[in-house]
């Protein structure tokens, strides 16, 4: 057919028979007119097919108006093929009801690419088989039914794609099985405004819609939809709408007039199914029956349409048959059906607080076993409220491990205000709360024939967090609540009864007083980390039982506001748990009253609250299993030490108790103090005997309890009474006399301060060690038995009848330092052994300047000290270091001062200094007892200044950077150090006579500035500098230039080394002595290296060695140039003007036969006095040296080429005049040196 004309008007029926085939091709619009086509007899076939007419021809439509009727007796095909676009518009197609052969296929291959249009479809009266595949497309815009009592039976196969937009899907009386749907591999599309879905009536029919195979159905977006299932009650099958449900509208929806179900899910268990169409209950007038809903094989449906009830139904509600624990049904709309809610398998999830409708239960039953968390469950998501006017069923039973569960999910906090019955025997009822979701229960929570477990948990040990609000009623002998998942539990109702509480792994805090029932038992940590939260409330227990699992079993208080209590009463357990003050940032205590039963405590329990036993025992189960700050009250009960030891705080005596101690053990127990206020203490398992120390098990009390306390103290077996001996120990009471003295203080426990007044307690003893009344007056002095000081003020008292001690105050001790003991000795009364104390420290009194301001160091308030003022004695240290911001001056009036350690300058940024002066001839003592004093100034930048009278009875070490001046004499038997790189400058008449180290910078003595107290020595190091510029010093010992020194220097004034002066030899590093002005006398000068001079220099040297250039150097005996030590490098003096004096011989030489000394007269003078030697140029060893005089005048007495030879000589000794006078004297000049190699010149 080729053309868009229509083709022929066949007004009589064209009849296939018998295996017959009508092939219409066409690559245009065409329509072909038959009135009507019959398919019958056997396999007849209609064959569309574009491929052979025209290639590359697309979107075209071929178009058969009339109707197409099929025999009952065959199977009869319609092909369509070519696919490019290719479209097939059909019109009626009927089978005929001649023939009563039920189920004959008729089959539509619409091949890819290629889309059938077909206007309806009617079933003859036994129905038929409507084979729709070739994997194209499919639409049926009209009805698809069938007559009376046939039915049509849709089969979707081959990727086909099914969509179904006519107004009746079934309809009519069906006496067989009848089913709507077959889908095994497509899609099938409902598209419709107004279908009706298994509209008949019979018994027979099973299911309106099956599905088999990965397949996607979809309800497409019409406006006012409806899905309808038939309205009797032989209507038993339901609706299967598979995985992967889209395109929903919210306006439309399925109507369930009684006890269909609808099923969706298909295959697809991990994804999200949705269904958001209207869903009507109670459709039609046989109302009342309740619809099942089911995801099948386990899937996700979230119904996000309303489902409504009919009019005013109050009856019909919602069942749900899923898959056990793997399926879930979510409601995510607001409902309105008023039925019951069951839930029989699966899960309910409700997304929205109005979710339920107006029902009011809903009913978990779960219908199968599982471990763990399996079972039914009813979820609340995304933070949803139910109305109080719902109630829960939750029913478990133990055969089968069936549980059922309500759950909270997801984020923000779900909340279930209606009450909750538990029913079932001996079963796991799961109440849960997901990992970052909060579940609050407000309705009660009752069981009727429940037993066993009622468990608040998480999902997989990730828990969330849960809020009980609600009273939990479980009349059950066994009830038990269980607490797991690591969640936290909060219960803030009160009255509760179950049996027994286990907190397995999780947290739980009570909100109010005895929020867990006061008559359960509690057990802790049985599947991990148990905790129990007090939160600042009393909780009673009827028992702390031991899981005996090694997990963690905590008790303890989150609150910052107040204390808790834990309450124990009739148990007999053995607690290895801790009970603490503090979790979860709490900052109060937890309290312990045993009121009645028997506790042990096994582990180390830190909670420092009180103890209270006021019936009951607590015993000990190991030592140090109460904290040392926790008082014990014995109000009625006892406590059993076990044999073990253990520290407390106060004792308390409170009525009628026990204390018994172990039998044959040596632990002992030992209390802060003692309060009576009411009963007996009765003390069991004692030995010894009476007024003496214990043999086996004993008991201390630290502070000394009263009289009254003791006196209500019995030991089973003594008299009534106790004493305290003089170690703290509790003992029977017997008939003592004092034998003994003893210090048992010594200012309080505290170190006293040097020149302090401070208390001295003594006490008189029996021979057991305890205090013990005298009965006549007794007179003691105090003396010092270990210490270098010396004690003065008040050092005598008396004991008086019927005391056992005196405190002697104002006692004084003049000296800081440590294991001091002192002696108290009787005088009179009562003859007694003199006593001891035990060994302190007498402190000196540290402080630094606390005021912007200048100041006396007097007045107290000027120091951080206040109200004492530092410098008492050896070893203080003081710090002049306020940030002030303008230059202070402290005055130190009246006093003169000690200190170890003197810290001076500014450490801010100000860069202020300090004047530390005196007035009255006060003074300040540098003295550390013993060790090494120091001066530190801490600025970089200011200069500070010492103008007073200093005493050095230490070595003081003088740390500066900045420029440091003391101004006041220096005395003392000690000597100086100078660190740092700042300049100290010493301008007073200094007469200390310790050595001077200058380790660093610079030490300066100006005008005024002396050193002369018979100073040891005088040593620079690298670095370091002594300058001599108007002051003097004078050195009684051998002094010394260290190598790489910037050495000395004299520019006036004078230095005088009266035993000689030294440099230290070095191979890589030189010295300095420099002097422009006044005056540097030695007894003798010993040079090492200077320099490295390779070849014979032109000229001294002015910045190494020895060099004058102004005032006067006088050398009394010997001068020896790179001899000492066997210098191995060069060695340099050179005189540009001023003079050199040497009495005895100068030498110039060195040990090295590659380098060069010399002496170079280049101005001034030099004169050498000695006539045997006079100048030796050349040293014993390898070498060479010269003289030269380039100017000025050299008087010298003789002039030695060369000494004796030692070894093998290679040295050359040269005279070299080129300037200036040279005058020998009567010892002339001699070649001294016989060696072979000996070169000498002149």
């Amino acid at each position: 057919v080729r053309g868009a004309t229509a083709l022929g008007s066949l007004s009589d029926i064209l009849s296939l028979r018998n295996f017959s085939t009508l092939q219409l091709r066409s690559d245009s619009n065409a329509t072909f007119n038959a009135t009507n086509i019959l398919l019958e007899s056997t396999s007849n076939t209609l064959d569309f097919d574009v491929n052979n007419v025209t290639a590359g021809v697309t979107g075209k439509t071929l178009t058969l108006p009339g109707t197409l009727a099929f025999g009952h007796n065959s199977d009869q095909t319609i092909n369509v093929t070519g696919g490019n676009n290719y479209t097939l518009a059909l019109g009626d197609i009927t089978a005929t009801a001649s023939d009563h052969s039920p189920y004959k296929d008729i089959t539509i291959n619409a091949a890819p690419g290629v889309s059938v249009v077909l206007d309806s479809f009617t079933a003859g009266n036994w129905g038929n088989y409507l084979n729709l595949q070739g994997g194209g497309q499919v639409r049926i815009t009209g009805n698809l039914g069938n007559t009376s009592d046939g039915s049509v039976l849709l089969f979707v196969n081959g990727g086909t794609t099914a969509t179904l937009q006519g107004p009746t899907v079934k309809s009519g009386t069906a006496t067989s099985d009848a089913y709507s749907y077959f889908v095994q591999n497509g899609t099938l599309v409902l598209d419709h405004s107004n279908a009706l879905i298994n509209n008949s009536s019979g018994t027979g029919i099973k299911k309106s819609w099956f599905v088999l195979g990965t397949t996607t159905n979809t309800v497409a977006n019409n406006t006012n939809s409806a899905v309808y299932l038939g309205d009797t009650n032989y209507a038993t099958g339901g609706i299967i709408i598979p995985a992967h449900l889209t395109n929903h509208v919210a306006d439309g929806g399925a109507a369930f007039p009684n006890t269909g179900t609808f099923i969706i899910g298909g295959q697809n268990t991990s994804g999200v199914n949705t269904y958001s169409n209207q869903i009507i209950l109670g459709y039609t007038t046989n109302r009342g029956k309740s619809v099942t809903l089911v995801s099948a094989t386990g899937g996700r449906v979230d119904f996000k349409g309303s489902i409504q009830k009919n009019g005013t139904d109050t009856t019909a509600g919602l069942t749900i048959n899923d898959d056990d624990h793997a399926g879930m049904i979510t409601l995510a709309a607001a409902n309105t059906y008023a039925g019951s809610t069951i839930v029989n398998a699966g899960m309910l999830s409700l997304a929205h607080s109005n979710a339920l409708g107006s029902s009011t239960s809903v009913t978990v039953n779960s219908k199968t076993g599982g471990s763990e968390l399996a079972g039914t469950r009813l979820e609340l998501t995304n933070g949803v409220t139910i109305p109080n006017t719902v109630s829960l069923s939750l029913t478990s039973n133990a055969t089968g491990s069936i549980r059922s569960a309500l759950y909270g999910r997801g984020s923000g906090t779900n909340t279930w205000n209606g009450p909750i019955l538990l029913k079932g025997t001996n079963g796991f009822t799961h109440i849960l709360a997901d990992v970052g979701s909060t579940l609050v229960v407000n309705g009660s929570i009752s069981n009727s024939l429940f037993g066993q477990f009622l468990s608040f948990r998480g999902i997989g040990w990730t828990g969330g967090s849960g809020v009980i609000n609600g009273k939990i009623t479980l009349s059950s002998a066994n009830g038990h609540v269980q607490f797991h998942d690591n969640t936290t539990w909060t219960i803030n109702s009160t009255n509760n009864t179950w049996w027994g509480t286990e907190i397995a792994q999780a947290t739980v805090r009570i909100g109010q007083n005895n929020a867990l029932p006061t008559n359960a038992v509690l057990m802790i940590g049985t599947g991990g980390t148990g905790r129990l939260d007090l939160a600042g409330f009393t909780q009673q227990v009827a028992g702390l039982l031991d899981s005996a699992n090694g997990y963690s079993k905590i008790i303890g208080n989150s609150s910052t506001t107040s204390d808790s209590t834990l309450r124990y009463v009739t148990g007999s357990d053995d607690y290895v748990g801790v009970i603490v003050d503090s979790i979860d940032g709490g900052t109060r205590k937890v309290a312990l009253t045993v009121v009645s039963g028997a506790l042990t405590f096994s582990s180390s329990n830190t909670y420092s609250g009180a103890t209270t036993i006021s019936g009951g025992t607590l015993s000990l189960g190991a030592s140090n299993v109460i904290s040392d700050s926790s008082a014990i009250i014995l109000g009625g009960g006892t406590l059993n030490g076990g044999g073990y030891t253990d520290t407390f705080g106060a004792l308390t005596i409170q009525a009628n108790s026990a204390l018994k101690l172990g039998s044959g053990t040596s632990g002992t127990l030992t209390f802060a103090s003692g309060t009576y206020t009411g009963g007996t203490l009765t003390i069991s398992n004692w030995t010894g005997t009476a007024g003496l120390p214990g043999t086996a098990d004993r008991i201390f009390i630290t502070a000394a309890p009263s009289g009254t306390f003791l006196s209500n103290i019995t030991f089973n077996g003594y008299s009534s009474g106790a004493i305290r001996l003089g170690t703290g120990e509790i003992v029977p009471a017997g008939v003592t006399a004092p034998t003994q003295l003893a210090i048992t203080s010594v200012n309080g426990g505290a170190s006293p301060r040097i020149n302090t007044a401070f208390s001295v307690v003594v006490q008189v003893w029996d021979a057991g060690g305890s205090p013990v009344n005298v009965t006549t007056n007794t007179a003691v002095i105090l003396s010092v038995n270990t210490g270098s000081g010396g004690l003065a003020g008040t050092l005598t008292g008396t004991v008086t009848v019927g005391n056992s001690s005196v405190t002697i105050n104002g006692v004084t001790y003049n000296q800081a330092e440590s294991g001091v003991i002192l002696t108290a000795t009787r005088t009179s009364g009562h003859t007694l052994t003199p006593g001891n104390s035990s060994p302190f420290t007498v402190t000196a009194a540290n402080g630094n300047w606390n005021v912007n301001a200048s100041g006396n160091w007097s007045t107290a308030a000027n120091w951080t000290s206040n109200p004492l003022v530092p410098g008492l004695g050896a070893g203080d240290i003081v710090g002049l270091n306020y940030n002030i911001t303008a230059a202070r001056t402290v005055t130190m009036d009246t006093t003169s001062r000690i200190v170890g350690t003197l810290n001076i300058g500014d450490p801010g940024s100000s860069y202020f200094g300090y004047t530390l002066t005196n007035s009255g001839g006060a003074g300040l003592t540098f003295d550390n007892i013993g060790s090494s004093a120091s001066l530190v100034q801490l600025t970089t930048t200011a200069a500070d200044i010492l103008a007073l009278p200093i005493t050095l009875a230490d070595d003081l070490s003088v740390s500066n950077n900045s420029t440091l001046t003391i101004s006041g004499p220096i005395s003392g038997t000690k000597g100086l150090t100078k660190s740092g790189t700042g300049t100290l400058t010493l301008s007073g008449n200094n007469s200390y006579r310790g050595d001077t180290l200058v380790n660093e910078g610079m030490l300066q003595l100006p005008a005024g500035g002396v050193i002369n107290g018979g100073a040891a020595s005088v040593t620079m190091l690298t670095g370091a500098q002594l300058i001599v510029s108007g002051g003097s010093l004078i050195a009684t010992n051998s002094s010394n230039i260290g190598s790489g020194s910037q050495g000395l220097l004299v520019s006036s004034g004078s230095a005088s080394f009266a035993a000689g002066l030294t440099t230290t030899m070095g191979s890589s590093s030189g010295y300095f002595i420099h002097v422009t002005g006044g005056s540097l006398l030695a007894d003798s000068l010993e040079m090492g290296r200077t320099a490295a001079i390779s070849s014979q220099p032109a000229e001294g040297l002015n910045t190494d060695g020895l060099y004058i250039n102004g005032g006067n150097v006088t050398i009394t005996n010997d001068l020896e140039m790179g001899v000492h030590n066997l210098a191995n490098s060069s060695v340099s003096t050179r005189i540009d003007s001023g003079s050199l004096t040497v009495g005895g011989v100068l030498t110039v030489g060195l040990n090295n036969g590659n380098r060069w000394s010399i002496l170079d007269v280049n101005g001034g003078t030099l004169t050498v006095n000695d006539t045997a030697t006079g100048v030796s140029v050349g040293g014993p060893r390898n070498g060479n040296a010269l003289l030269q005089v380039r100017a000025g005048t050299a008087t010298v007495g003789k002039i030695s080429l060369g000494q004796a030879v030692v070894g093998s000589t290679n040295m050359t000794a040269i005279v070299n005049l080129t300037g200036g006078s040279l005058y020998v004297g009567i010892g002339g000049m001699w070649q001294v040196s016989a060696g072979a190699n000996f070169v000498s010149m002149i």
